[in-house]
């Protein structure tokens, strides 16, 4: 697997260079570069070079006023990082590129060094700190992929950082926090630890977001290897364009391949997708991968019990169809309200695809008992959706396919699930 693609953002790289505490960032970046393509971004380089890296410089005022906002758009676009590693605190210009990182689903880490201690947040706060975390600073806090701190005190001070110095707050808001001390101020802790620690830090943060940084042809394999698997009994004609397009996946695209698949529950199709192009099995246990918790559904929330949900209780008690009509009609509603609520996986769409495409089912008398459900135009939609990513045929459905702008909505639901 090549190298990881890390863009660092530090506002002032000469004084940095000349603080007694901050320093240590010149030789951490100096060591990276050896295991990393490391990229540099800063609003003043001054004499400041490093080997083999890339310095780019900003103008802070243009960031803030609008006009350099498109050139940190045009640089993640082209570089693609990885990770963006932003070393600042109450700062405009991260706030900008932390907004651009997230439009651009790009995973950040925050280092604030130090600068949420209460001493430094009470200085000018009226003026200052809080319209910056009304603006920016209390999102970028919340939404990072992960909060670096330099000190277990300061990890600690943290779980109670609040809306003001003399108010604690009753629970964390971001609980991605990790503590790697700096080797400059730790006795025993090398330039070298320090950057592994970093680097598996950044891998986390990477791997718990796979669908935020899946391209097309990413999205495309993975469909491509569904549909295989899903095939009549493996009878399927795979073209000279997908098999191109399978061997020019590379190790990091598979990797957030197989690592989506996994939190979608279609590993297993995947990989039998795999066998049946004959292609070869990439070496990623995503089972076994050190991640953190990114989707509601996953992170500690509870999954809303769908079998609650009067219009299942009322299928599930409606004994005037038979088991299996009944059986396709609780399947569909129940991905209709998991859809709604964001807890549908990929498993859920074919669970109900093996149920349209293999069972013998009453095509009327399902329409018809889903109809008077009031589901009819949303189960059209659906299947829109199962025919575009699926494969599912019209001839296996009790209704058509249909596409219009509740369609197009559905797509930006399950998009922004970070589903498909």
């Amino acid at each position: 697997m090549t190298n990881m693609k890390v863009l660092h953002f530090i506002p002032n790289l000469e004084a940095v260079e000349r603080s007694p505490l901050l320093s240590y960032k010149v030789a951490l970046l100096a060591s990276m570069s050896g295991k990393a393509d490391v990229t540099v971004l800063t609003c003043n380089a001054g004499k400041v070079s490093l080997d083999g890296i890339d310095i780019k410089e900003c103008l802070a005022s243009a960031v803030v006023i609008g006009r350099g906002r498109r050139r940190l758009r045009r640089l993640l676009t082209a570089m693609r990082p990885d990770v963006v590693h932003i070393h600042a605190c109450w700062n405009h210009v991260a706030g900008v590129l932390f907004r651009e990182c997230a439009r651009l689903k790009v995973p950040t880490v925050l280092t604030v060094d130090r600068r949420l201690e209460s001493w430094h947040v009470k200085r000018h706060y009226w003026t200052g700190k809080l319209p910056m975390s009304v603006m920016f600073q209390r999102r970028m806090l919340k939404d990072a992929g992960a909060l670096h701190f330099i000190t277990q005190q300061e990890q600690a001070r943290f779980e109670y950082f609040g809306w003001h110095p003399s108010v604690k707050a009753s629970h964390p808001i971001n609980t991605r926090t990790v503590t790697i001390c700096p080797f400059n101020i730790t006795a025993g802790i090398s330039a070298e630890a320090m950057v592994g620690s970093l680097l598996a830090l950044y891998q986390k943060v990477a791997d718990s977001a796979p669908f935020n940084q899946m391209s097309d042809d990413e999205r495309k394999v993975e469909d491509l290897l569904l549909g295989i698997s899903l095939s009549d009994n493996g009878r399927v004609t795979i073209s000279d364009g997908d098999i191109s397009l399978l061997r020019s996946i590379d190790g990091k695209s598979w990797r957030r391949i197989l690592i989506h698949s996994y939190d979608e529950n279609i590993s297993e199709n995947v990989y039998e997708g795999l066998r049946q192009a004959g292609m070869p099995i990439p070496a990623v246990a995503a089972g076994t991968l050190d991640r953190f918790a990114l989707r509601a559904c996953d992170a500690g929330g509870k999954p809303k019990d769908v079998s609650s949900d009067a219009k299942i209780a009322r299928l599930m008690s409606d004994k005037s169809i038979p088991q299996l009509e009944r059986g396709v009609c609780v399947e569909l509603v129940g991905l209709l309200l998991k859809i709604r609520y964001g807890y549908a996986h990929r498993s859920d769409f074919v669970r109900l695809y093996r149920k349209l495409r293999f069972e013998d089912y009453d095509e009327d008398l399902v329409y018809g008992k889903i109809r008077g459900l009031g589901l009819a135009k949303d189960a059209a939609r659906l299947f829109k959706i199962m025919e575009e990513r699926y494969g599912l045929g019209q001839g296996f459905m009790f209704a058509d396919p249909l596409d219009d702008k509740g369609t197009m909505k559905l797509r930006e639901k399950l998009f922004k699930s970070e589903i498909q």
